[in-house]
């Protein structure tokens, strides 16, 4: 068996935190390794090792030095954005990040594990 995909997840919300640990607390190839409110704390944590950030989208737009600071340290960094929001401006920001997912939080416990298991290992 393939070692399990070590997840970050960063948001603000404890909230989405726990939504998230519930989402993939029953899958034996995804592994939450840390979880943390903002970039710039991931930063200061600083994981062993970690394969995929799932992040909310604004957390990304806010920080974008500590995003480019995590995927020069963690080479094959995997990003896969979340957001509560709908329209073409979320659409943009996407692309500008260059994320490797996208997840509507309204969907999140039916399309985040299929997102995560797509991404390249």
């Amino acid at each position: 068996m393939a070692e399990p995909l070590r997840v970050v997840i960063v948001d603000a919300f404890p909230e989405m935190h726990l939504a998230i640990a519930s989402v993939l607390g029953g899958t034996a190839d995804l592994r939450i390794v840390e979880h943390v409110r903002s970039l710039s704390e991931l930063w200061s944590v600083k994981p062993a090792a970690i394969d995929v950030v799932v992040a909310d989208l604004r957390a990304c737009v806010a920080q974008p030095l500590a995003l480019a600071q995590l995927r020069g340290q963690y080479a094959g960094l995997r990003l896969v954005v979340t957001t509560a929001n709908h329209g073409t401006e979320y659409q943009d920001a996407v692309e500008r990040l260059a994320v490797d997912g996208f997840v509507q939080k309204t969907e999140l416990a039916d399309v985040l594990v299929t997102t995560l298991r797509r991404l390249p290992h």
